[in-house]
């Protein structure tokens, strides 16, 4: 009853709860380090003093799902925090540069809760991948065509070049194939370019397959857990 009059006015499919939250805070200074700084042009020696304080959050949460009227996720996480503060005059006035505790805290529990949040919702999240550019003068052409975001241009020379009588070129185009069709969003077919890189001798396939079939579960799994 009481998660239904929470989530009512907002026509809410579920209630997340904070059921627990503590911190344990601990200041302490480190050992003094010698830097060497340059004052009208003569070299001077200085000590800096490190303080920290190191903030240790415990949270718990629930999600009520207002549907099936139970308790769906119940779980305890612990999630650490560092502040530093420097002082080239004392070790007492590098502990008085931090945070106050308070306020450390309260930072503490927001960054707790963006973790827990991250966990689980969905987000967007950045992923590095290489292509080849070679020193083919079409592939240098395609290359082009991607660095202007044009992939349509590039896929077009790529996917020719994938049936080149040269294998080098052919299995590099391959595998530039597949990352042009994940960028598309087409993991499949970028399994089968990878995969058709990979037979044609490019060592960098093998590795890209496994990262190709684990974004296929790992899109699946998201499929089930959006519903």
């Amino acid at each position: 009853e009481t998660v239904n009059t929470l989530c009512d006015p907002y026509d809410a499919d579920a209630l997340i709860l904070l059921a627990t939250f503590d911190s344990d805070s601990r200041s302490y200074v480190g050992n003094p380090i010698t830097r060497t700084r340059k004052k009208k042009g003569v070299k001077v020696k200085t000590l800096s003093y490190p303080a920290y304080r190191d903030i240790t959050i415990e949270s718990g949460w629930r999600i009520y799902d207002l549907k099936k009227k139970k308790i769906v996720d119940e779980n305890k996480f612990t999630e650490y925090k560092q502040f530093s503060a420097w002082s080239a005059k004392s070790p007492d006035v590098a502990l008085l540069s931090l945070p106050s505790q308070g306020s450390a805290i309260r930072e503490s529990g927001l960054f707790a809760g963006r973790q827990y949040g991250f966990r689980i919702s969905p987000i967007w999240i950045k992923a590095r991948r290489t292509y080849f550019r070679g020193k083919h003068e079409d592939l240098k052409i395609a290359n082009k065509y991607v660095e202007k975001g044009d992939w349509d241009s590039a896929i077009k020379i790529w996917k020719d070049l994938a049936s080149s009588a040269d294998k080098k070129v052919a299995r590099r185009s391959a595998y530039n194939m597949a990352i042009a069709s994940e960028m598309k969003g087409g993991l499949d077919a970028a399994i089968e370019w990878a995969s058709r890189a990979n037979k044609l001798g490019e060592k960098k396939a093998y590795n890209y397959i496994n990262v190709l079939n684990r974004r296929k579960i790992d899109k699946e799994k998201l499929k089930q857990q959006l519903n």
